[in-house]
């Protein structure tokens, strides 16, 4: 709260506990910036919004989630929220049924490589259970002393988690060489999991490893000619923008097709920008609208927030404040546990949407209101 950021015994007791290596799990009560002592300690830490949950059940539930599972990191929770949207209904029944027979202790079903890898994935991202780690541990282990190279990811990956949760993982370190050192194997040896993993670790320079831009989209290319339909949608991006790749907008076009007839919840919004912007496609406003609206069923609170702009400008269509700003009130709904990007970006639209409405009573207080939240959110 205000007051408690002021407080210097709340200060020396974060610093105690830090001291101590005690988990600490930062609670916002109301929209505020954290004085420079706390964002030092509390910079690396996930936190949770009490003041922007729906209900105290839904907050009692993520915090349930990060007791429980040590360290959910905001990556986590991103992937979490895409590998349950990606989950397809057989894969979703297979899930079902495996736990059905490990209830049952039934195991011989279970322990076939490719079901205890699905299990694991069940329990590492909290699909139709709540997620554990341990049982997690578990499946995967057993997974890959049956040879499955996936569940060998996963391991190294939770190794990780647990490291992530003492150290930086913006920062080198011996500790991380080891397991990173196996990610790296098992992607060269086909693993689509540890290159999509590669992919990103390159891509944004993590574990002391230097950004490469070019290797980050080798590695998602890769995935992507597999079928990967998150790799599609990266791939689409960097030949639109010509990141890692040379620029090329007709394989920008392909992949974003490729991505859209798997129903990839973000795809709608890769081509509602082609439409919108009229470089890989004709300008088609209306088509951008319609996909936009399309992205938004499907899952993808950004599509709110490009649907609130084109209202707000008048961008092929009337200028309709009234729909703009409902528009990026269904943004601000994204869920802070898988699409925090989507929130980031709609605390600024919201905020400068109420800063030029005066109309709007106490405009300049909900604008400022609003800045905090994205600031609080990671927004710059």
């Amino acid at each position: 709260s205000g007051r408690s950021v002021k407080s210097e015994w709340v200060l020396d007791e974060v610093e105690y506990a830090k001291s101590c290596k005690k988990r600490i799990i930062p609670v916002w009560i109301e929209p505020l910036e954290l004085p420079p002592d706390f964002e030092m300690i509390l910079q690396r830490y996930h936190g949770l919004f009490w003041h922007m949950k729906a209900s105290a059940a839904s907050f009692a539930r993520d915090f349930s989630a990060i007791v429980l599972n040590k360290n959910q990191s905001e990556e986590w929770q991103s992937d979490a929220d895409e590998i349950r949207r990606e989950m397809v209904p057989d894969e979703e029944n297979r899930i079902a049924t495996l736990m059905q027979q490990a209830a049952a202790q039934q195991y011989s079903l279970c322990y076939q490589p490719e079901n205890a890898l699905l299990l694991g994935r069940a329990y590492y991202y909290g699909i139709h259970t709540d997620a554990d780690f341990e049982k997690a541990r578990f499946f995967f282990k057993v997974a890959s002393y049956r040879q499955n190279p996936d569940a060998a990811f996963f391991l190294e990956q939770l190794k990780l988690d647990e490291l992530r949760e003492e150290m930086n993982d913006d920062e080198p370190s011996p500790l991380w060489e080891a397991p990173l050192a196996r990610i790296e194997a098992l992607a060269g040896e086909g693993s689509v999991p540890a290159r999509l993993f590669m992919g990103n670790v390159y891509w944004y320079g993590k574990f002391g490893y230097p950004v490469d831009a070019v290797r980050s989209a080798k590695l998602y290319e890769s995935c992507a000619r597999e079928g990967n339909a998150r790799a599609q949608y990266i791939m689409a991006s960097n030949y639109y923008h010509g990141d890692g790749v040379p620029m090329d907008l007709d394989l920008a076009i392909m992949y974003a097709h490729l991505c859209l007839e798997q129903k990839y919840f973000k795809a709608w919004r890769r081509m509602g920008i082609f439409c919108l912007e009229g470089r890989a496609l004709p300008q088609d406003t209306q088509r951008a609208l319609a996909l936009f609206t399309e992205g938004s069923k499907a899952g993808d609170y950004y599509c709110y927030c490009l649907l609130g702009k084109m209202y707000e400008q008048g961008t092929g269509i009337p200028k309709d404040p009234e729909k703009a700003l409902s528009c990026y009130l269904e943004a601000e709904k994204a869920p802070i546990n898988g699409q925090v990007y989507a929130l980031r970006k709609t605390k600024e639209a919201l905020g400068l949407f109420y800063e030029s409405h005066p109309d709007i009573p106490h405009h300049l207080h909900k604008a400022a209101e609003k800045y905090l939240e994205g600031i609080q959110l990671g927004n710059a």
